[in-house]
C-alpha cells in the first residue's frame, strides 16, 4: 500500500473515531476538554490505561461496553485521541 494510501485510510480511521468519540464520550469530554470529565487533549494518557478506563470504568466513569464501541471502534477512537495529543503509544 502506498504512503498516500496509508495516510487516507489512517484519516478515515481517525474520523470514525472523532464520531464513536464524539457519540459516546463527548457529553463528559467535549472534544477532548474538561466538563464532567477531565480534559484529555494533550494529556499524553497511555494508550492500554486508556483502554482498560474505557473498559472497565472508574469511581468516576462508568464502563463502555463493547456493544456500545466495538473494539475495532476504540482502536479508532484511540487514533483520534492520538491525534489530539490525548494518547500515546500503540494500541
Amino acid at each position: 500500500m502506498s504512503t498516500a494510501s496509508n495516510a487516507s485510510v489512517e484519516s478515515a480511521r481517525i474520523a470514525v473515531g472523532q464520531s464513536a468519540f464524539d457519540h459516546v464520550c463527548g457529553n463528559c469530554h467535549p472534544h477532548g476538554e474538561e466538563d464532567i470529565g477531565p480534559r484529555l487533549r494533550f494529556r499524553q494518557l497511555r494508550a492500554d490505561h486508556v483502554m482498560r478506563q474505557v473498559r472497565e470504568g472508574s469511581t468516576l466513569m462508568s464502563a463502555v461496553p463493547a456493544g456500545c464501541v466495538s473494539d475495532d471502534d476504540l482502536r479508532a477512537v484511540l487514533a483520534y485521541l492520538r491525534e489530539i495529543g490525548a494518547v500515546r503509544g500503540a494500541e
